[in-house]
C-alpha cells in the first residue's frame, strides 16, 4: 500500500498533460475508534478486482506445500544454519512458501537470530522474513521487536536495512508497540523512504487497542469494544508536530494516514478533550495553509473533521468536490477518505454515485467499497444505486469482473450487518 501512495503522489507531482494513472486499489485505512468501521483491506484477485466486499483473505484455508523445489521445510530449517551465506539467503527466501503456520512453527526461531549475521545480505532477508510470516508465540514475538530495534539504533542513516527493519516492525502491529521509542529516534532520517516508513510504523504500531466486552441488557446480550490501550502519544506527537512538516510529500501523505488510523486523543473526560487536541488541531490547519499537493490535502481535510466536528459538513463539501475532480488519482483518494467516514459520508453518495459510472475500473471499485462503508447503517439508502448499476451494466465478459464485485457488495449491505468496529486495519504491502 505504501507504494501505492508513492506512486499516486508521485504521478500528480511529476504529471504533464496526461497525468499518470495509480493502482487499481488506493489505500483504506478505518479510523482506530469505534463506531466507525469499513470492511477490511481486500487482496486482488489475478484480474487486478478485489475478493467480496467483508470476506478478507484467509491464508488458514490455502493448502500450502509440503516440499518446495524437493525440499521440506525442515531441509530449508538445516539451510539456514548452514556456513554458507549463499545457502542461508536462498533458504530464508524459501521458507514463506511453505505457509505461515509451517513457518513459524519450524523456522522463525532461527530466523530471529540471523539478523545479526555478519552477511548483510542475510541479515537484510531475515529481516524482512520477520515482518513478512510473524510468529505465534510471545516470548518469539517479543524477542523479534528487540532485535528490530536494534538494527534500528545501529543500522546506517538511509540504509536499506534500516528501512526494511522500520517495515517489518509495521507489519508486526500494535503488539509491537514497545518500538515505538526505537522508531521516534530515527524519524529525522536522511532517506525520504525511511522517514515515510517510520511514519507507517508510528501509525500501525500507535494504534489503540481493543477488547470485546459482553454487555447485557435486557433480554439483549451483545460485544461491544472497550478500549485497552489508548493511541500512542509519543507516536501522534512525532507524527502530529514533526513529520506533517517534512519536505517530502509522500512522508506528508504517510503522516496523515498514520494520525486518521490513530484517531483523535482519548480523554475519559470529554469535556478535555478540546484542550487535548487543539494543539493537534492547530496542527494540521495550519499544514492545511501550506499543501499544495491535491492528494495530501484530501487526507488533511479527513483529518480535520476527524479532529474537529465543528468542521465536518464544510469539509465534507471539499471531499465531495474532490470525488467529482477530473484527476484520477484525486478521486481515488477522495472516495477512499469517504469510506473512513462510513455511514456519516453518507451526504456525497451521489457524487459516489456518478464516480461509478465512469467506465474507470479503479475507480468503480473504490466508488463500490465506500458504498457499502456508507450503507453500514442506511442500506436502503444505498442499496438502489447499486441495484441500477448492476442493472445497466452489460453480462458480458469485458464487465463481468465489476458487476460481479458490484453484485457482492449489494449482498453485503442486503445482510445489514456492522463491520466489526474494534482494531483499524491497515492494508499490508
Amino acid at each position: 500500500m505504501r507504494r501505492l501512495l508513492a506512486c499516486a503522489l508521485l504521478s500528480c507531482l511529476t504529471a504533464t498533460a496526461t497525468p499518470a494513472q495509480p493502482s487499481p486499489l488506493p489505500p483504506v485505512l478505518p479510523p482506530a475508534a469505534p463506531p466507525a468501521a469499513t470492511p477490511p483491506a481486500m487482496p486482488a484477485n489475478p484480474d487486478g478486482l478485489p475478493t467480496t466486499p467483508g470476506v478478507p483473505f484467509d491464508p488458514a484455508k490455502v493448502k500450502w506445500p509440503a516440499e518446495v523445489n524437493g525440499k521440506t521445510i525442515s531441509a530449508v530449517v538445516i539451510d539456514l544454519r548452514n556456513a554458507d551465506p549463499t545457502v542461508q539467503e536462498a533458504a530464508l527466501r524459501m521458507v514463506p512458501l511453505f505457509g505461515p503456520e509451517a513457518a513459524r512453527k519450524s523456522a522463525m526461531h532461527h530466523v530471529i537470530a540471523m539478523t545479526d549475521d555478519a552477511d548483510p545480505g542475510v541479515r537484510t532477508n531475515a529481516v524482512i522474513l520477520i515482518g513478512t510470516v510473524g510468529f505465534d508465540n510471545t516470548k518469539d514475538f517479543t524477542e523479534a521487536v528487540a532485535k528490530l530495534c536494534g538494527v534500528l539504533t545501529k543500522s546506517v542513516k538511509g540504509s536499506v536495512l534500516r528501512l526494511h527493519a522500520t517495515r517489518s516492525l509495521a507489519n508486526l502491529g500494535p503488539d509491537a508497540h514497545a518500538a515505538i521509542p526505537a522508531l521516534c529516534a530515527v524519524s529525522d532520517d536522511a532517506s525520504w523512504e525511511v522517514r515515510a516508513a517510520v511514519a507507517d510504523a508510528l501509525g500501525r504500531l500507535g494504534a489503540a487497542a481493543y477488547e470485546q466486552t459482553t454487555v447485557v441488557e435486557g433480554p439483549t446480550t451483545m460485544k461491544v469494544p472497550t478500549l485497552k490501550r489508548e493511541a500512542n502519544r509519543a507516536a501522534m506527537q512525532k507524527l502530529g508536530f514533526v513529520l506533517l512538516k517534512d519536505p517530502s510529500a509522500v512522508v506528508r501523505m504517510e503522516t496523515c494516514q498514520a494520525l486518521v488510523t490513530l484517531g483523535p486523543p482519548h480523554t475519559a473526560d470529554p469535556a478535555k478533550y478540546q484542550a487535548a487536541s487543539q494543539p493537534f488541531i492547530d496542527a494540521i490547519a495550519a499544514r492545511l495553509r501550506l499543501e499544495k499537493e491535491p492528494v495530501v490535502k484530501v487526507w488533511l481535510n479527513l483529518l480535520h473533521m476527524m479532529y474537529d466536528e465543528r468542521v465536518f459538513d464544510s469539509t465534507l463539501k471539499l471531499l465531495v468536490a474532490d470525488v467529482n475532480s477530473p484527476d484520477t488519482a484525486i478521486r481515488l483518494q477522495a472516495m477512499s477518505a469517504l469510506n473512513v467516514l462510513g455511514p456519516k459520508s453518507l451526504p456525497a453518495l451521489d457524487a459516489v454515485a456518478r464516480a461509478l459510472r465512469t467506465g474507470d475500473t479503479p475507480v468503480q471499485v473504490v466508488a463500490i467499497q465506500t458504498m457499502v462503508s456508507m450503507g453500514e447503517f442506511s442500506a436502503r439508502t444505498v442499496l438502489p444505486e447499486l441495484d441500477r448499476f448492476v442493472a445497466e451494466t452489460p453480462a458480458d465478459a469485458k464487465h463481468a469482473d465489476i458487476r460481479a464485485y458490484a453484485e457482492a457488495g449489494a449482498k453485503v449491505l442486503r445482510k445489514n450487518k456492522p463491520a466489526p468496529p474494534a482494531v483499524p486495519v491497515v492494508a499490508k504491502p
